[in-house]
């Protein structure tokens, strides 16, 4: 993990206390890092998980590093779920200056051959949809208040593997998905 995200925040030129910070999918493995990491900083961070008390439990453990540490969970394969965590974290952090997309674990199926169209839309759903919508709600915020803020859409290794031999074929597609989506985004 070091010589990569982390390593972004390490930059000069990122200063985050007294900013903004917003992450999903913060309760657990990568975003979970982030969380804690982000939060030495004394910046006002919101975290978001699919399972309230694991939420709250994470929350108090943050709180013992920041005492600005807030988060609501939310079910991200819920559209409606997730416009209500962001008016939640917008009503706390007034103006949210870093947005960390976070990859969420998938319905896996390793052969693409062999999935269900049904749980290919799952996992589409929960990696790929979701982010768009976060990405969405957090640029019209931006735009509205005049925020020079950042989104990071994190992917992990497993964009850069092109077989199933190695990795969930669902998930080799959500996570290229999310690269080159993020790249256009940027572009944009």
């Amino acid at each position: 993990l070091k010589g990569n995200i982390l390593d972004h925040f390490d930059n000069e030129s990122i200063q985050l206390d007294g900013k903004t910070v917003f992450i999903t999918a913060s309760t657990s493995g990568l975003g979970l890092i982030l969380a804690e990491y982000i939060a030495k900083h004394q910046c006002k961070l919101f975290i978001t998980g699919k399972d309230s008390e694991k939420v709250q439990t994470t929350i108090e453990e943050l709180k013992k590093i920041n005492k600005n540490v807030y988060g609501t969970n939310a079910d991200f394969e819920i559209e409606s779920q997730i416009e209500v965590m962001w008016k939640k974290a917008v009503s706390i952090l007034k103006k949210i200056e870093y947005v960390i997309n976070v990859p969420i674990n998938t319905y896996s199926v390793f052969k693409l051959h062999k999935v269900e169209l049904k749980q290919y839309k799952e996992a589409m759903n929960r990696n790929v949809e979701s982010m768009i919508k976060i990405n969405n709600l957090a640029i019209g915020h931006m735009k509205w208040y005049k925020i020079k803020g950042r989104i990071i859409n994190v992917s992990n290794l497993r964009s850069k593997i092109k077989t199933t031999r190695f990795a969930s074929g669902t998930d080799i597609l959500s996570k290229n998905t999310i690269e080159t989506y993020s790249m256009i985004l940027a572009n944009e």
